[in-house]
Parts: structure tokens; C-alpha cells; sequence
């Protein structure tokens, strides 16, 4: 039985319309997402990955933020719509029921003057239409399915008296009261200890499973990729320059980008003591984009082409593809096709995840 799509993202570019310019923060990118699937969004801070995100669920206000290109398919059965080209009415169908987000910061999500549980009722009652009391008692069994302790005390509370980990999970129960077939994830670990956060990425994926549901996972944390990911996609300065399974990225990275993050892997068991390799210079700066490539400033592989021609997208197997000069039969330089770590990056990711 082949793969159902779900979303596919074709030439994305969204801008940013300030008082000193274009910010252009997202320059023509593709994916797609399966039913069932996990893809891993990575990159550092300011590549896009949440304005990516936030542009499918249409959360970004608009203006300033504007979509400057591109289409994003959503089809679900009967439903098969251009995301890209609906309204504000029209989307407020379809956030919740067809697709939910969980935020990076709970406390600043969730409504501070409003218990819980009447903020779960809420999201349910906005599609399903049903009395309050059948509301609450889904959102019960909602909290309770995401491993909250009495679960009727918990619909009483308000946010600020609950833990970072227990906000999370009442974000979680909210994100799933509709059913939604797409869960965006956005760094919704980064704030909580690493107790915590295993529990929190064990629970998204036992809630996977039981729901056959997709998952856009945001995040830096490449521990986390390996613990989540099927695929993965790998963004820099607004532009998704490789994408493959998760066994292609860790094991078989051809963007020296990507090397840079997997070297920046701490090596827990090292022999030697060593400096922590950190990628050098800073991201191009959006309001004026580099003619070639994005990366071409940091790269120790830089030729005169990075800087003049952005590269095409170069398909090395069916599912793995990378944007890099180094890949042209053409090119002159010859790389490994990873950089600078005689380990397995993949395991001790994983490793990390888990400790």
C-alpha cells in the first residue's frame, strides 16, 4: 500500500515588510509530509523553520508577514485545498480539527485568566459543536491521556500553578481535542529539563502511533531528531538545502552545512579533552540575501560559483537530496562525504536524547 500525502509545500517564499525593508525569510523551499510520518525541521535561530510552520497554519499576521510564491497542498480525504490562497474564515475550519500547534513556551500560550480545562472545552466546542458538559468530559480524558494526575483537579487549575512539564501536556491534550491529521511541533521541549523532556517525546510519540497522526517537528537539537524523526529536512537562511531519511542525513550528509551541525555533536565519550566545534562567521543577513549560495561565506568549500549562482537541488538517492556545487559531476573539489567525526553521530545523538 503506497504513502498517503498529506501537505506538500512547493517554491514557499514568504517576506517580512518592515519600516527598513524586505526581510526575506523564506526563499522558495519544498517538502512534503506522509500520513504517519515525522519530518524534522533543523536549522539554527532565524533560518525560517517557524515562519515555515507558522505560514501553513496562516499564523503569521499579515501584513507585515506577506506570501510572496508558492503552494501549499493540504488534501484529506475529500478535502484538498490551497492553504496559501484561503481566508481568514476559511482557515479557522481548518486550525484545530485538520491540523493543531504545540508551542515552544506553554506559560506564554495557554490564557493566564482561564482554568485549563475551560481553555481545552473551548478548542473542542469551536468544531465539534457538542454540549459543555460532553466538552468536558472529553478534555478529562484528554489530560488524562497525557499522563496529567487526577485529571479532574487538573481541569480546575489555572496555568501559572502548574509546572513547565504539566503545561506542556495541557498544550498537548489541547492540541489533540480535534483529531487533527497534522501536529506542528515547534521546540515544544526547549524549556523543560531533560526528565521531562524524554517523557514529553515518548508521549508525542506514543499519541503518533495510537492516531496514525503526522508530526512537523521544529527544533535545533539533533538528540531529538534521532529520537522523532523519519525524515528530515535541513534549513539554512531561508532555504531547505538538504533533505533525506533520518539514516541519509546522520550517516550520509553530502551539505557541508550539515556536516557543521553534526560535528557540533558534543562527544560525550571522547578520549581526549577538546574544544566543542562550532560552524564559523553568522548567518547572511535576509534583508539582502546572497546572490549565490547561502552558506558560501562559511564554507570551507567555497568556489567562485557559490558565490555568483545559488545551486539546484542535486537528487542523490530517491529520497535524499541536497543544494550544493560540490555535487556537479563537474566540480573540481573532492570531500568525504562526511567531515571531521570518526563516530556514530546517529548513536550517540540517540544517546543523548535518552539520557
Amino acid at each position: 500500500m503506497g504513502k498517503e500525502r498529506l501537505l506538500t509545500v512547493e517554491n514557499l517564499k514568504v517576506s517580512f515588510l518592515t519600516a527598513n525593508g524586505e526581510v526575506q525569510a523564506v526563499r522558495g523551499i519544498d517538502f512534503s509530509l506522509d500520513r504517519g510520518e515525522t519530518l524534522a525541521i533543523v536549522g539554527e535561530s532565524g533560518c525560517g523553520k517557524s515562519v515555515t510552520v507558522q505560514t501553513v497554519m496562516r499564523l503569521n499576521p499579515e501584513p507585515p508577514a506577506e506570501i510572496r510564491g508558492g503552494s501549499i497542498r493540504y488534501t484529506n480525504g475529500s478535502l484538498d485545498v490551497d492553504i496559501a490562497r484561503l481566508s481568514d474564515k476559511e482557515m479557522e475550519k481548518l486550525r484545530g480539527k485538520e491540523f493543531s500547534m504545540i508551542f515552544q513556551d506553554a506559560m506564554t500560550s495557554l490564557n493566564p485568566t482561564t482554568k485549563v480545562g475551560k481553555q481545552i472545552c473551548e478548542a473542542i466546542r469551536k468544531h465539534a459543536k457538542v454540549p459543555y458538559q460532553e466538552a468536558r468530559e472529553k478534555a478529562i480524558s484528554l489530560l488524562a491521556k497525557v499522563g496529567l494526575p487526577n485529571p479532574e483537579q487538573v481541569f480546575e487549575r489555572f496555568p501559572h500553578t502548574m509546572s513547565g512539564g504539566q503545561r506542556q501536556r495541557v498544550m498537548i491534550a489541547m492540541a489533540l481535542s480535534c483529531d487533527p491529521a497534522i501536529l506542528f511541533a515547534d521546540e515544544p521541549t526547549t524549556a523543560l529539563d531533560v526528565t521531562i523532556q524524554s517523557q514529553i517525546l515518548n508521549l508525542m510519540n506514543d499519541l503518533k502511533r495510537e492516531a496514525n497522526m503526522s508530526i512537523i517537528f521544529i527544533t535545533h537539537n539533533l538528540g531529538v531528531v534521532a529520537r522523532m524523526a523519519d525524515r528530515v529536512a535541513v534549513m539554512y537562511a531561508g532555504q531547505i538545502i538538504e533533505t533525506g531519511s533520518l539514516n541519509d542525513i546522520f550517516y550520509h550528509a553530502r551539505h557541508p552545512y550539515t556536516w557543521g551541525l553534526l560535528g557540533s555533536v558534543p562527544q560525550l565519550h571522547a578520549q581526549e579533552r577538546s574544544r566543542l566545534y562550532s560552524i564559523p562567521g553568522t548567518p547572511p543577513d535576509l534583508f539582502a540575501p546572497p546572490r549565490g549560495c547561502g552558506f558560501a561565506a562559511r564554507c570551507p568549500y567555497c568556489m567562485n560559483v557559490c558565490m555568483d549562482h545559488a545551486p539546484c537541488s542535486y537528487q542523490i538517492t530517491e529520497e535524499h537530496s541536497a543544494n550544493c556545487w560540490l555535487l556537479d559531476r563537474e566540480c573540481p573539489v573532492e570531500v568525504p562525504q562526511l567531515v571531521g567525526r570518526d563516530q556514530d553521530v546517529l548513536k550517540l545523538a540517540r544517546t543523548q536524547a535518552e539520557s
